[in-house]
């Protein structure tokens, strides 16, 4: 398969850029493309790292620059991480081999500490009612994913652009499309500041 591996990358983290560059890819071709915020020169999050309705516009349109690369020079999918997930080595291998067409990792772990799980399958996960057992069920149907650490598949970015608004509009759309969503708990992801086992990582800007 051959993937196009995407950052719009704000923050540049070392350890969520060595992570990125250092996943394992198997026997998948695989090149990086890493997106600036021009033209636009305003923030992606404000101060308190909250996600600015000007930085929604500016990701939809990096995401947008991805798919319409990817689809324009013939890739099979688009890996999408973003630039504040540490994802786990195994991350593309096991996003590939679950053979869905859109699908992410689950973040177990934020830097409070607490279970965040930013997609709602049929339990409808929240921080209160995600149970560790819960990580052992493998490929789950979701009505909700993020783009943090995601697969999409070619059909995926023929079928749906991205929208301003990020994940929740596009799991609309992709539900409009009768594009299905999934989740891989097997692939963990950290969180600005927290690897993907849960524990606190030194950050190096």
């Amino acid at each position: 398969m051959r993937v196009l591996a995407h950052m719009a990358a704000e923050k540049r983290i070392s350890q969520v850029f060595e992570a990125f560059l250092d996943v394992d890819k198997g026997e998948h071709e695989v090149n990086y493309l890493i997106t600036d915020y021009e033209p636009f020169t305003k923030n992606l999050r404000d101060e308190t790292l909250q996600i600015t309705e000007y930085g929604r516009t500016n990701l939809a349109y990096k995401m947008e620059v991805a798919r319409k690369t990817a689809l324009t020079m013939g890739y099979d999918a688009i890996f999408n991480v973003e630039d504040d997930n540490v994802v786990p080595k195994n991350a593309l291998v096991k996003l590939i081999e679950a053979d869905k067409d859109l699908i992410c990792g689950v973040y177990r772990y934020r830097p409070s500490r607490k279970p965040n799980i930013p997609l709602m399958p049929e339990k409808r996960y929240n921080r209160d009612n995600f149970d560790d057992s819960d990580l052992d069920k493998g490929v789950l149907n979701a009505f909700l994913i993020p783009w943090g650490c995601t697969l999409f598949r070619r059909n995926v970015l023929k079928k749906v652009k991205f929208p301003v608004g990020l994940d929740g509009h596009y799991c609309d759309a992709c539900r409009d499309a009768g594009i299905d969503r999934w989740v891989h708990m097997d692939v963990r992801v950290g969180h600005i500041d927290v690897a993907p086992d849960g524990s606190m990582i030194e950050i190096k800007v």
